[in-house]
């Protein structure tokens, strides 16, 4: 729970009108005018309660040597949390697995999930730089 404690508040910083806005674009690796250089991450706020926010992480451009991070996370206003609820379009993840299983998952999968985002979005406050509207990248 510390963890997701933890990514609640990285994603306010990153995303801090998450209740109004729809979308928040942070550009990593090079500037805007080095559009072949440029990674971005979106955020994107697909369904809003009154309590919870859910929205998808995307980096673009998808990478051409592997699986870009694309993640849905539900963030719990009321308890300042934020959790990972689909990672690369696989969802439901229980607390804990018994290995082997049917999906080969991790024993630990739901919190290695979680961990993963921590470290993901620590790099974007680290490096990353907010842009308004969403740039054409060409894919």
């Amino acid at each position: 729970m510390a963890e997701c404690d933890l990514n609640y508040e990285r994603l306010m910083r990153l995303f801090p009108a998450v209740r109004q806005e729809q979308v928040r674009c942070i550009s990593l690796l090079g500037t805007s005018d080095e559009a072949t250089k440029r990674t971005l991450v979106e955020l994107r706020v697909l369904e809003r309660s009154r309590y919870t926010t859910l929205i998808q992480l995307v980096q673009r451009p998808q990478l051409s040597w592997g699986r870009s991070p694309n993640m849905r996370i539900r963030m719990y206003h009321d308890a300042k949390s934020a959790e990972v609820v689909e990672y690369q379009h696989q969802n439901r993840f229980h607390g804990s697995y018994e290995l082997p299983n049917r999906r080969m998952r991790q024993r630990d999968e739901k919190a290695q999930l979680n961990q993963f985002l921590g470290e993901y979005l620590r790099y974007c406050l680290a490096v990353g730089g907010a842009m308004d509207g969403l740039p054409d990248l060409g894919s």
